[in-house]
């Protein structure tokens, strides 16, 4: 599969909700149409999926971390998540083989603490 490929189908993975839409397109805008045709044709490997999910997730943090509002906090989460999840559903469609947890990483502190990925903050816990 080739890279071009690749980001036309998590284009269309995006518009599984509004945020990942207008994240994708923000990451997608990044590069200058020149870079991406120069991009297209390029091997889609391992690395190539897992930057572009870990860019997602970054991108998906920076979005919770200005969110005011305990009900709009967990919706962006539950968004991020989604989409996470689209990217590795797709990936297995596609035939790529990426572990799901290499995709749906944690998109705060807080959701890496709860998954059990960072210690606890108490003491003694």
């Amino acid at each position: 599969m080739k890279y071009g490929e690749f980001v036309d189908a998590m284009r269309e993975v995006s518009k599984i909700n509004i945020e990942a839409e207008m994240l994708f397109e923000e990451w997608y805008g990044m590069a200058g149409e020149e870079q991406w045709k120069e991009y297209y044709d390029l091997p889609l490997g391992k690395g190539e999926v897992q930057n572009f999910a870990e860019d997602m997730a970054s991108f998906f943090w920076r979005v919770i971390m200005e969110t005011d509002g305990e009900e709009l906090y967990v919706m962006r989460m539950q968004d991020g998540h989604a989409f996470l999840q689209a990217i590795h559903k797709k990936c297995v469609e596609l035939g790529i083989d990426i572990d799901g947890v290499q995709i749906d990483a944690p998109l705060s502190p807080s959701d890496a603490i709860i998954r059990g990925q960072y210690p606890s903050l108490n003491e003694g816990d």
